[in-house]
């Protein structure tokens, strides 16, 4: 079973990857309280954020909803020294709500 949006936020999630650039050494870890492949949310539901990063680094979450909107989650947010390479978990929760349907955090 598919959301309406599926075929049009995996287009979207394709474009973002096919401009990656991996240099400079930062290596940069993601995944939320249900995992990091395939997670299902119910309204209400609360959304949280785990990272690991290997350096000291400014961290920004942008999460693409269902309509083709963003909204910015978390903005400037500094990992430092004593949390690389250590699970840290953001100290901040989301409530999962309405539009409803495939949507991924950048």
């Amino acid at each position: 079973m598919k959301p309406e949006n599926f075929e049009q936020a995996y287009s979207d999630r394709m474009e973002f990857l096919k401009d990656e650039v991996i240099i400079g050494g930062l290596m940069l870890e993601t995944w939320t309280n249900k995992g990091n492949e395939n997670l299902i949310y119910i309204e209400g539901e609360s959304l949280t954020i785990n990272v690991r990063v290997n350096m000291p680094s400014y961290i920004r979450f942008i999460y693409h909803l269902a309509d083709g909107s963003r909204v910015l989650l978390l903005e400037n947010y500094y990992i430092d020294q004593s949390k690389v390479n250590q699970v840290y978990p953001i100290p901040h929760e989301f409530e999962c709500a309405p539009p409803f349907g495939a949507e991924f955090l950048q």
